[in-house]
């Protein structure tokens, strides 16, 4: 109806739908107060937005706990070992190189036992060890051994020996300067699929000579 409106007056005002013949204040506000409750909102948007909730879905995954008891252990200050979440035993060792103990090795997954290691030993110049402890190496493809200066000795095999000794049986020497290098060999030569070298050619043609020069032939 005419009502007379005077300054600070505070009204409220309803819109009701122009197209539905049954619309009421009891139906506008059942529609909007759901979607315009705070409450309503929040009992919505906590579960998502819980700090506690989301903490706990990350401990779950992120837990250093559950890590360190199935995949790492550490002990001896600079050895970590590396397990596979299924066995107490260790099945791989990393370690800071230098030290007498492997720096890296890999066990069998029954008992422990080494399969493969590999030493990295203390100094500029230590040696690095690798070794499968059983079973063979297969090198498939090119394999390049580089030189490693001057008066120095690179690839090496070692073994027994042609004066019984064990030690360099066959090996590449660098030389210093415009000298070439050298592949020594100190190894067996009496058998037809030997290898020889030219100490072994020399005598030969020594003894040759020796017995011209007596009338021997």
């Amino acid at each position: 109806g005419t009502a007379t409106f005077a300054a600070d007056d505070v009204l409220a005002v309803y819109v009701y739908p122009q197209n539905s013949s049954t619309a009421s204040k009891e139906y506008v506000d059942s529609v909007v107060t759901p979607k315009a409750d705070t409450t309503y909102v929040d009992a919505q948007v906590a579960p998502k937005a819980n700090l506690t909730y989301v903490q706990g879905e990350l401990d779950l995954k992120a837990d250093m706990h559950v890590v360190q008891r199935d995949y790492l252990t550490t002990s001896q200050a600079n050895k970590t070992y590396l397990k596979d979440g299924t066995t107490t035993n260790s099945l791989m060792i990393n370690r800071t190189a230098g030290g007498s103990i492997d720096s890296m090795k890999v066990t069998n997954i029954s008992g422990g036992a080494t399969v493969w290691r590999l030493d990295c030993k203390a100094g500029s110049n230590g040696p690095v060890i690798y070794k499968v402890e059983t079973g063979y190496h297969d090198f498939v493809g090119k394999v390049n051994i580089e030189r490693v200066g001057d008066t120095a000795q690179g690839f090496c095999i070692k073994g027994r020996r042609a004066d019984g000794s064990d030690g360099e049986l066959f090996y590449a020497y660098h030389n210093a300067g415009p000298t070439p290098d050298a592949v020594n060999y100190k190894g067996k030569i009496t058998a037809a699929d030997n290898l020889v070298n030219k100490k072994y050619v020399d005598d030969l043609i020594a003894a040759i000579e020796a017995r011209l020069n007596a009338g021997g032939l």
